[in-house]
């Protein structure tokens, strides 16, 4: 099963396969407005979608977005339905997973535990580099532990 898991934030969003982990920056320019990131997510995830038709990806995972705060809840429904958009277009398979759900996987513990995310002493860090080689960015951490969890838990029928 190929499986593509997307963290998305508001200027990057962290992605990871069994082939890589990396970084789109949705605000090159620092000055985009939403429209304009959600457009580029939406051009990266095709691009990343299309670029093997002979192994295609079965599947596209993502953080849900929507038990965030208030303004992160406004910011990123619109990549989620981006997200979701896209996959269907290409006609791959979507999943999402809570956050709460997703940290109580990793770490033990369904709760923020640290407010610098990407600290060391960030457990969804720790867990994620032991699973991936580092270095990783808060959004590749989250988005390799998202990977591990779905390959975990889905239960494909």
């Amino acid at each position: 099963m190929r499986l593509l898991a997307i963290d998305p934030g508001t200027n990057f969003v962290g992605v990871c396969s069994a082939y890589d982990h990396r970084t789109w920056n949705l605000n090159p320019t620092k000055k985009a407005g939403r429209a304009e990131r959600l457009s580029l997510l939406a051009e990266k995830l095709t691009d990343a979608l299309s670029e093997d038709y002979t192994n295609p990806y079965d599947f596209v995972v993502y953080e849900t977005p929507f038990c965030r705060g208030r303004d992160a809840t406004r910011c990123l429904w619109g990549a989620a339905g981006v997200i979701e958009a896209v996959a269907h277009s290409c006609g791959v398979g979507v999943y999402d997973v809570n956050n709460a759900a997703l940290r109580r996987w990793a770490t033990g513990s369904g709760k923020k535990q640290v407010k610098d995310k990407g600290s060391k002493d960030n457990p969804m860090m720790q867990k994620a580099l032991t699973l991936a080689k580092g270095p990783l960015t808060e959004h590749e951490a989250d988005a390799t532990c998202l990977y591990h969890y779905v390959l975990e838990n889905l239960e494909v029928k």
